[in-house]
C-alpha cells in the first residue's frame, strides 16, 4: 500500500503541474495504468533527442508506473513491457507484436490506459494522438494493399508473365499514389500548424524528391512552428541541398576516374549538352535505360551533345562495373565514384537518376526516363 500511496502522489503532482508543462514547453510525463492484463513486471520507454536515443525503464505497481521526460518537438514514443518470467522455466512470456505501443508525445501530462492487450491503448492528454492514429491508419490501408499487389507481381514474375507484370507494377505506384493522395496530401493541407503535416509531407515527397517546387511550396504553407521545430529545420536544409541539384542549378563539378583510370572533371565537358546518368551494374533498372540512352548518344554525338555515366559500383572491386559497360556496349564517358562522394553532391539517393546539363553547366531537366530523354533532346536539336 505504501507503494500504491507513492504512484498516486505522482499522478496528483503531474496533473497538479500542468502550468510548469506549459512554460517549459520541453517536458512531458506519462502516467500508466493496466486493466485486466496480470503480470507485467516492468515498461521501457523509447524516444528519440538530438543527444540520442533515450531508453528508460521503470517497474509497475499496482498495475501503474509514470515516466518523465524532455523532448524537443512533439513526437512519437514506444512504449514496451516485460513480464515476470515463470517461476519454474524461468522464461518471459512470449507476445511478440502485441507488447508494445506508441504514443504521441507533446510537452503535457498524458495519461495510457491498457485494457486487455498492452497495445490496445487509451491516450488522454495528448494534442496529436488521435491523429496520429488516423494517419497511420490510413498509411497502412494503402502500403498494405500495395504489398499485396507486389505478392502478386512475384507470382507472375515466376511465371515469367511479362505483361500482367508491367500492370500489376502500374497497381503497385498506383497505390502509393492513393495513400499519398487521399491520406498525406489532404492532412498536411487541412492541419498545417500540426507537427504530423511535417510527417506527411516526408512521406508524400519521398526519400528522392522529384518536384522540388511543389515540396518547397507545400513545406512553406506549414506554420511557423512546425518549420521551427529542429527536424523542420533539417528538413529546410535538406531541400535547400536538393535546390543546388534541381533545374536551373548550376551543375556542381567534381572529378572522377574513368575507364583507363584518368582523371575526368564535369567542367571539361563545358561547351556541350551533358546527359549525367547516376547508375551500377547490380541496378535492374538502370539497366532497363541503357537501350534509350544509347539510342540518344549515337543520333545526338555529333550534335554537341555527350553522355557521362557515374556508376555506383565498387571502385575496389571494378569488374562488373567494367564487364556491364562491354556486355551492353556503353562506349560513352563512364566514371566510377567513391562512397557515393557524386551522388551527395546531387542528393542522388537512389538510382537510376539523370541529369541534363546546357553547355554553359546550368542543369535544365532531370529524370528524363525512357523517351523522355529523346523527346528532350528533340526539343534542343529540332530534329
Amino acid at each position: 500500500m505504501k507503494n500504491k500511496g507513492l504512484i498516486m502522489v505522482v499522478i496528483i503532482t503531474a496533473f497538479f503541474a500542468v502550468p510548469m508543462y506549459a512554460q517549459q514547453s520541453g517536458l512531458f510525463q506519462i502516467v500508466g495504468t493496466f486493466s485486466n492484463i496480470p503480470n507485467v513486471e516492468k515498461v521501457i520507454l523509447e524516444y528519440a533527442t538530438p543527444k540520442g536515443q533515450i531508453n528508460d525503464t521503470v517497474l509497475v505497481t499496482d498495475g501503474q508506473y509514470a515516466f518523465a521526460g524532455r523532448i524537443y518537438e512533439p513526437q512519437v514514443v514506444v512504449l514496451k513491457v516485460e513480464y515476470f518470467a515463470d517461476k519454474e522455466s524461468k522464461r518471459r512470456p512470449d507476445r511478440t507484436g502485441k507488447d508494445f505501443a506508441y504514443v504521441y508525445v507533446d510537452p503535457a501530462v498524458i495519461t495510457v490506459n491498457s485494457q486487455n492487450e498492452f497495445k490496445k491503448i487509451t491516450v488522454e492528454g495528448s494534442k496529436w494522438q488521435q491523429d496520429y492514429t488516423e494517419l497511420m491508419r490510413g498509411q497502412k490501408f494503402w502500403e498494405d494493399s500495395a504489398r499485396r499487389v507486389l505478392g502478386s507481381f512475384r507470382d507472375y514474375q515466376a511465371k515469367g508473365d511479362s505483361v500482367n507484370m508491367r500492370r500489376i507494377d502500374k497497381d503497385y505506384m498506383g497505390a502509393f499514389e492513393q495513400r499519398n493522395m487521399q491520406v498525406m496530401l489532404p492532412y498536411l493541407k487541412a492541419k498545417p500548424q500540426s507537427p504530423l503535416a511535417l510527417y506527411a509531407l516526408k512521406v508524400y515527397a519521398g526519400d528522392d524528391v522529384k518536384n522540388y517546387q511543389e515540396v518547397e511550396r507545400l513545406f512553406q504553407s506549414l506554420s511557423p512552428e512546425v518549420r521551427q521545430m529542429p527536424s523542420g529545420q533539417k528538413y529546410e536544409a535538406y531541400l535547400k541541398k536538393i535546390a543546388q541539384a534541381r533545374s536551373g542549378a548550376m551543375a556542381a563539378d567534381f572529378t572522377l576516374l574513368d575507364t583507363a583510370g584518368k582523371k575526368v572533371s564535369l567542367s571539361s565537358f563545358k561547351g556541350k549538352y551533358v546527359f549525367l546518368d547516376f547508375w551500377a551494374s547490380w541496378c535492374g533498372p538502370c539497366m532497363a535505360e541503357m537501350p534509350g540512352i544509347a539510342k540518344a548518344y549515337h543520333r545526338y554525338k555529333n550534335n554537341n551533345f555527350t553522355v557521362v555515366g557515374i556508376s555506383s559500383d565498387n571502385p575496389d572491386n571494378p569488374e562488373k562495373w567494367l564487364n556491364a559497360i562491354r556486355s551492353h556496349q556503353l562506349f560513352w564517358t563512364q566514371l566510377i565514384q567513391e562512397k557515393g562522394n557524386v551522388s551527395k553532391l546531387y542528393n542522388v539517393t537512389s538510382i537510376p537518376r539523370n541529369f541534363l546539363i546546357d553547355p554553359e553547366g546550368k542543369i535544365i531537366a532531370n529524370d528524363l526516363m525512357g523517351e523522355k530523354l529523346e523527346e528532350k533532346l528533340k526539343e534542343i536539336f529540332g530534329e
